[in-house]
């Protein structure tokens, strides 16, 4: 109810009645009184005047329920928000919900005591800063079929970027977002499924938005970034989320409908990993060889110095030779979203 209260507001963009908004949501005039009190009480900055009613003046930047569900309305992606001023980790919420939640629940949190990324590494959450926030979904596949879903997500985040932010962001293989070779962001892929079929997944998203770099660890400066220092201003939060779940939902639909290939291809339009020499570290050794494309299942198809294709599912990519084939910068006309 409060969602639809900044809804209103936000609409208008002027003064609103409290008894238009009293019968459009069918709730008391005392009781949209109490809404904007709470309201209020989060920082929103709402101005209340005999015989015109409420005005948004100003908005928190801090992604709750009430903000999200402002800016964007899925069908699938958003049915259900949730919303922590601090958590462990937003993917720790998920996996805890995941048999009871809904397709399309989103876990936010403002801050994160244990974020962390693959391979177990720490994840920095300061609050008022960044995005962290993971997503809840139960498609029909198989378990091997799972690695789409990154992808899937990797595409999302980086049309937000750029779309929104107007920055050039691309994607390594097979989770990290890029810009100008450092990175802003992060998706952590977690499952529960049986032989044949997956349960649910967590699709944990982080990227770094306004957070001062140096916030980081010494070690991490040199290769990590901001959209705000790659913009030279802040970018607002609840609207770049509105963003990547638009994009999480369109992309989600294409998956379910068996357009899949639609979805590589526009992977590879944002890849920085295809036509790179490379190594990759595995849980079976480190395979080193030309990275020349991905498989219907978003594993990495490697040239080996012998010539042949050997396709890694899961592993850690070091480019060690650019090439233009890499730069994640292709002729847009070769992408179609049909």
């Amino acid at each position: 109810m409060s969602g639809r209260i900044i809804e209103f507001l936000r609409n208008k963009g002027n003064f609103i009645s409290g008894e238009e908004i009293s019968k459009s949501l069918g709730i008391t005039r005392a009781g949209i009184w109490k809404k904007v009190e709470a309201l209020r009480q989060k920082g929103y900055l709402i101005e209340a005047v005999p015989s015109k009613g409420y005005k948004l003046l100003n908005s928190p930047d801090i992604p709750t329920k009430e903000e999200i569900q402002a800016v964007f309305k899925g069908d699938i992606i958003g049915r259900e928000v949730m919303f922590y001023e601090k958590t462990t980790s937003t993917n720790d919420k998920v996996m805890e919900i995941g048999a009871d939640g809904l397709d399309g629940t989103v876990v936010i949190s403002d801050a994160q005591k244990q974020g962390r990324g693959r391979l177990g590494r720490d994840w920095i959450s300061p609050p008022g800063a960044n995005l962290y926030f993971t997503v809840l979904l139960k498609p029909l596949f198989s378990p091997k079929e799972a690695s789409i879903f990154t992808l899937m997500a990797a595409v999302a985040v980086v049309s937000a970027i750029r779309e929104y932010a107007g920055l050039n962001a691309v994607i390594k293989w097979p989770n990290d977002i890029l810009i100008r070779n450092k990175k802003v962001g992060g998706i952590l892929t977690e499952m529960k499924s049986d032989m044949d079929r997956i349960n649910f997944i967590a699709i944990g998203i982080g990227v770094n938005v306004n957070m001062s770099l140096s916030m980081l660890p010494t070690g991490m400066k040199s290769i990590a970034t901001s959209l705000k220092k790659e913009k030279g201003k802040s970018v607002n939060r609840v609207e770049l989320l509105g963003e990547i779940l638009r994009n999480l939902e369109y992309w989600y639909k294409k998956v379910l409908a068996g357009k899949k290939k639609v979805l590589l291809g526009k992977w590879l339009y944002f890849d920085s990993t295809v036509g790179n020499k490379i190594k990759i570290k595995t849980q079976g050794g480190i395979i080193s060889g030309i990275a020349e494309g991905i498989s219907d299942e978003g594993g990495l198809n490697i040239r080996l110095s012998s010539g042949r294709i050997e396709t890694v599912s899961a592993g850690e990519v070091t480019i060690l030779k650019d090439s233009s084939q890499g730069s994640g910068v292709r002729n847009q006309s070769q992408v179609s979203d049909n």
